[in-house]
């Protein structure tokens, strides 16, 4: 028997176990500290007969009064909207792990930078005791820095695609 409920369902720890009631009740398995859930499917070829029994077993549960809350009534409508919702949650999840992602790699970016305009501190020197003006040498860091960048991520969106 396929469960039609179980497409979306990865996270359980074993499958689900359909029994009929006389085989449940002699079983002794049902006390009143068992979690145990009754389902009824129905299969139906028209959306207005689903409509129909949907309004018909709401005001039926309501009309038996407030004790019957775990009582409810879904349709596959109902089930794509909580797979909806779901699945804007894991959107929501994934893009702040993007951006988390991205601040890191950003405060990485910027130390690799101050470590190679470091290195080069000594070359700038040279180059300014030699004649060159402050604006060139550090125009000319600068450029190895686009350059660098650049390419850096030329190489990462190649590698991304792939």
């Amino acid at each position: 028997m396929e469960d039609p409920s179980s497409a979306f369902n990865t996270f359980g720890v074993a499958p689900r176990v359909y029994v009929g009631m006389p085989q449940a009740m002699e079983t002794g398995l049902l006390t009143q500290k068992s979690r145990v859930y009754y389902e009824n499917l129905y299969k139906f070829s028209d959306h207005q007969e689903i409509q129909k029994l949907e309004d018909e077993l709401e005001n039926k549960i309501r009309l038996m009064g407030n004790s019957n809350e775990r009582i409810r009534v879904r349709t596959h409508e109902d089930a794509s909207e909580n797979l909806g919702r779901v699945l804007g949650y894991l959107n929501d999840y994934l893009g702040l792990i993007a951006l988390i992602a991205l601040f890191l790699a950003s405060i990485g970016a910027a130390y690799l930078f101050r470590s190679f305009l470091q290195t080069r501190f000594r070359e700038m020197a040279v180059l300014m005791s030699l004649g060159a003006h402050r604006r060139e040498t550090f125009q000319v860091v600068i450029w190895q820095l686009v350059l660098m960048g650049t390419l850096a991520s030329m190489l990462a969106m190649l590698f991304s695609v792939l």
